[in-house]
Order: C-alpha cells, then structure tokens, then sequence
C-alpha cells in the first residue's frame, strides 16, 4: 500500500528525475559536439550550409541548457 507521504515525494522525484533527464541529454549534446562538427564539416559543401548547421548545433545547446535550469 503506498503512503500518502510516498505519493507527494514521487511528485518530486519526478521533478527531479525531468531536470537530471535535461542535463544528461546537454551532457550527451556536449560531449557528442566534435563528431558533429566533423559530421558538418564532411556534408556541408557551402558556407551557408555550415553557418546553418552551426547555428542549429548551437540553438539546441542553448535551449536544452535553458530546460536544464
């Protein structure tokens, strides 16, 4: 039988579990940014490609840091 107690520290757990779950996916961004870069630099034949895959690189850094706050 679960507690009322237990009930209101799931609620927290899972607050806790979506922040940790934000900062693993950064972690995995980060740590995975050079293979993307050679992955960009491989692909891209223009600069307009590459100043676009740059950017996006750098958005989805930015946002998931923001989430992981």
């Amino acid at each position: 039988m679960v507690s009322i107690q237990k009930l209101k520290l799931m609620t927290l757990n899972k607050i806790k579990m979506d922040n940790t779950f934000e900062q693993y996916y950064l972690n995995i961004l980060l740590s995975t940014i050079d293979e993307r870069i050679i992955k960009i630099e491989d692909e891209c034949k223009t600069s307009i490609e590459k100043k676009i895959a740059y950017k996006t690189i750098l958005e989805q850094i930015s946002k998931q840091y923001n989430y992981g706050k």
